[in-house]
Order: structure tokens, then sequence, then C-alpha cells
């Protein structure tokens, strides 16, 4: 069985490309005893306070001092699975990458209580850790498990060209009332015709001749186009 091998480097360098950006580079401004970081430096912020800015990856053995202030840029908001879905308020991946690092070994079992988009357990599993992510939101649990989810690239393809297909060949009698869900707003939020294709690409992700977890995670892609068709 094959998976995806996927260089977050690679990634980075393609979102760059595409942004027409380069990613900074520092010298080694801000030094701790013998200990100096590249990606590390003070600076002043428009209040005038004193700050440490740590662009992408924060340093495992980085002195935290009480009272200090940190400005954080990150680079992996939208690497590998992080950006499969849009979600409020998550999780820079840096920073729970940070605690697994300085805090557990390899192995270890990662708690996260509140797991929300699955942020920790991305990370944990990227850092060879296993994790429990717990929240009392269905969509959070149901995220959270596609993108921790790994799925054989070639059935993948197959099933995603198999769904292109057949949405391609959009065909009206295949949907009917029983399969438009009932909701608040719902004729407020999208027009009839839009209401009836999302009904069809759900039929046909749910007709789909694939396993549950590769119907996950179409459907997690499904409900991200929701709000932008709305």
């Amino acid at each position: 069985m094959s998976y995806y091998s996927i260089s977050l480097d690679e990634i980075r360098q393609k979102v760059d490309r595409k942004n027409g950006r380069k990613k900074p580079s520092y010298e080694p401004v801000l030094a701790f005893g013998d200990l100096s970081y590249p990606n590390v430096k003070e600076q002043i912020n428009e209040f005038g306070e004193k700050i440490i800015r740590v662009d992408g990856d924060i340093p495992v053995n980085l002195p935290i001092k009480n009272e200090q202030r940190f400005l954080f840029i990150s680079y992996d908001q939208t690497a590998l699975t992080h950006g499969l879905h849009k979600y409020p308020a998550k999780f820079f991946p840096e920073l729970p990458r940070w605690l697994i690092k300085k805090y557990s070994n390899k192995g270890d079992i990662i708690l996260d209580p509140f797991c929300g988009s699955g942020t920790t357990n991305v990370e944990a599993l990227l850092n060879y850790r296993h994790s429990v992510g717990i929240d009392v939101d269905p969509f959070s649990r149901y995220l959270s498990k596609v993108k921790t989810t790994p799925l054989d690239k070639y059935n993948l393809e197959l099933s995603r060209d198999k769904l292109l297909q057949e949405v391609l060949a959009f065909r009206p009698s295949f949907v009917n009332e029983r399969d438009v869900p009932k909701f608040p707003y719902r004729d407020r939020w999208f027009n009839r015709e839009i209401i009836l294709e999302l009904a069809y690409i759900r039929k046909v992700i749910e007709k789909l001749d694939a396993d549950n977890d590769i119907k996950d995670f179409f459907k997690i892609c499904f409900s991200s186009i929701i709000r932008s068709v709305s």
C-alpha cells in the first residue's frame, strides 16, 4: 500500500512562488548564552514594547521567561491536511509542534481535550506520537478524524476521477426533495439551483464505490465549499 509522500519544504516553496514572496532569512540576532537562533530576533512593536519574533518553527530549547511577549510568524497553517477545511481560532501548527517535541517522546500519547480542527493531532502524528482528541462538537471530531487518517494514493485518485466524472455529468433527475436537507434560512442562504447541485454532489459522494475513509475525505472537501457558494 502506497501513501502520499509530501515534503513541507516543497509545499512552502510552491506557496511562496504562487504568492510571489520569499521566506525571509535572518542572521542569528538573538542569543541566549551559547545558543543562537537564525529565525528569532528582538524587535519593537507599535506600542514601543520589546517583543521576540519567531519565524517558522519554534526552537525546542528556546528559553521562555515570564512576561515575555512573542510574535509568531507561521508558514504551515495550510500545509498538509492543516489547510483541509477552514476553522475559526485554530492553533498555528508550530505551537503544538513545539510543545509536543519539548514535553514528550516518540511513541507517547498526546491528549487534546478540546481538539477543534485537530491541529494538535496532526502534529502528533507527524512527530511519531499517538494522540487522543476530545471535543463536544461532532463536526470537530469528524474533521479531526479525516485530517489524521492516511489514504491510499491510488484508490484516492481513482475515486476522485470517478467522482469528478459523475459531478460533471450532472443529472437533475438523480436528486429529489428528500435529498435536500431542511434547516433554518436554507432558502435565504442558497439559490434553488445551488441547493439541488449541492444535494447532487453529496449524493454522488455517498453512492461512490469507495471505502468510508475516502468518502469522509470527500465529504470534508464538500463541506469546505458550502460557504463560498451560499
